[in-house]
C-alpha cells in the first residue's frame, strides 16, 4: 500500500477550503492507494457515507464535472449521473455475459447433435434421449447426483457401460439418455449453459 500520510494530512488541513470536486478527487486518489473509505472517514472526522458520496461524484462524466465547477450542476446531480452510468455499465456487462452464455450454449447444442450422430441414435429416439437427459440433469438441484465422468481432451465421446441404470427403463434410448446426461454434465460446467444447450438441441429436433 502506498504511503498516503502526506495526502491525508493535506486533505485534513485544507478540507474546509476545498470545493466538493477537489475533495472528491483527493478522496478518489487516496482510496486508490489502498486506504479504505471507512479509515479515511475516521481520519477526516467525517462519515463513511460522505466519502462514498464524494467518490461517486468523482466518477461522473468529465462534462458533468465541468458544469459542476461552473456552478451549474450540484454535487448531488453528479452522484446521480455517476450512478446512472454505473447502472448502464452493469446492465451492459450482464447482457454481454448472457450473450456469451447463449453463444456457448449454441456451440454445445451442436456438439450434442454430433454426439447423437456419433452414437447412431435413431431420429425417432433423439427427442426422447435429449429430453430425458434434461430430466436427469434437472433433478436434485442441478445434477449434483450425477457422478462426474471426465470428457476426453479430443472431445470424442467415450461411453461408460458400467453405470447401473433404472431396471424399469432398460432400453437403448434410456441408456443413451443417461450417457448423454453424463457427457453434458462433465463437459458443460455452467448449469444455465448446460440446460440451455439441451433446450436448443430439443428445439432443433422438434423444428423439423
Amino acid at each position: 500500500m502506498t504511503d498516503t500520510s502526506v495526502d491525508v494530512a493535506y486533505l485534513q488541513s485544507h478540507w474546509y477550503s476545498l470545493g466538493d470536486l477537489d475533495r472528491a478527487e483527493a478522496v478518489k486518489a487516496i482510496h486508490r492507494s489502498g486506504i479504505s473509505l471507512r479509515n479515511l472517514a475516521a481520519r477526516l472526522n467525517c462519515s463513511p457515507s460522505l466519502m462514498t458520496h464524494l467518490l461517486q461524484a468523482a466518477q461522473a462524466p468529465i462534462k458533468d464535472q465541468m458544469l459542476a465547477r461552473q456552478g451549474t450542476l450540484s454535487t448531488r446531480a453528479l452522484v446521480r449521473s455517476a450512478r446512472a452510468i454505473g447502472i448502464r455499465r452493469t446492465a451492459m456487462h450482464r447482457e454481454a455475459i448472457e450473450l456469451e452464455r447463449e453463444l456457448e450454449a449454441r456451440q454445445h447444442s451442436r456438439a450434442i447433435t454430433r454426439w447423437l450422430d456419433g452414437e447412431g441414435v435413431k431420429d425417432a429416439d433423439r427427442g426422447f434421449v435429449v429430453e430425458k437427459a434434461r430430466l436427469h440433469l434437472s433433478l436434485e438441484g442441478g445434477s449434483d447426483h450425477l457422478p462426474p465422468v471426465a470428457m476426453p481432451a479430443d472431445n470424442t465421446v467415450r461411453t461408460d457401460r458400467s453405470t447401473q441404470y433404472d431396471p424399469f427403463e432398460i432400453s437403448r434410448a434410456a441408456d443413451f439418455a443417461w450417457q448423454l446426461a453424463h457427457w453434458v454434465y462433465s463437459g458443460i460446467r455452467d448449469i444455465q449453459a448446460r440446460q440451455r444447450a439441451l433446450e436448443l438441441a430439443c428445439d432443433a429436433l422438434t423444428s423439423f
